[in-house]
């Protein structure tokens, strides 16, 4: 049974693990995640190294906990609670792009699988959870029904983002986050038939028998009951 801490003893912990977190975002945006060290966290806190392993078992697992922490907080504060429900805004997608511009090396470092992976999955499933969530509201407050589910059009949006995010930010990508983020919204929400220069009733899709159905329908798929 484990003995009651001392009054002020919770705040004190709070104070360490919120010095040893500040610690290693600076760390890791001035050296980069790979060149940043137990060690050096602990000292940047003003911290012993064995202090540093009575809160976290490594630097994998405070960079999981800062990053999972950061990314909630910008989800929460993105999640759409009001309409209009018929305008495609686009605020979410570009304050996405502006925050990793202003943690570039922390979101690199997590996004690039540091951590045993786990602050890249956290990443996008606290991206799907909030896309989802903005996508229920949206059908919902219009009253349609989904033409695919939302389980889907979240993840495909969820996977598009994040591909375009990573590459942006290793430098394959040669356009500002404004520009990254008017791109990728353009694209996902008008579909690459706009991209193409073409209306939606002026592309079709050949389906799996060879033939070919207006792209607006969803004639065959899982959304009206098709085989999948």
């Amino acid at each position: 049974m484990s003995q009651p801490r001392a009054p002020g003893t919770d705040r004190r912990v709070r104070r360490t693990e919120r010095a040893l977190r500040d610690a290693l975002v600076a760390l890791v945006i001035e050296r980069g995640y790979d060149k940043v060290s137990v060690e050096d966290i602990a000292e940047r806190a003003d911290v012993a190294r064995a202090t540093f392993y009575a809160h976290y078992a490594g630097k994998d697992e405070l960079l999981t906990l800062v990053f999972t922490e950061l990314v909630d907080d910008v989800m929460d504060r993105l999640t759409l609670r009001e309409g209009p429900w018929d305008v495609g805004r686009t605020r979410m997608v570009h304050e996405s792009y502006r925050h990793a511009a202003e943690l570039r090396d922390l979101y690199r470092a997590c996004l690039s699988g540091a951590g045993d992976g786990r602050a890249r999955d956290a990443y996008r499933s606290a991206l799907i959870k909030s896309v989802e969530v903005n996508f229920s509201e949206r059908l919902r407050n219009l009253g349609n029904a989904p033409g695919v589910p939302v389980e889907v059009m979240s993840r495909v949006f969820a996977g598009a983002h994040m591909t375009l995010l990573i590459a942006w930010l290793d430098g394959e990508l040669d356009y500002s986050a404004d520009e990254m983020a008017t791109m990728e919204v353009r694209t996902l929400l008008l579909g690459l038939a706009w991209a193409f220069g073409l209306s939606p009733d002026q592309m079709s899709l050949e389906t799996a028998d060879g033939g070919s159905a207006d792209a607006g329908t969803t004639e065959g798929g899982p959304a009206d009951g098709g085989e999948e």
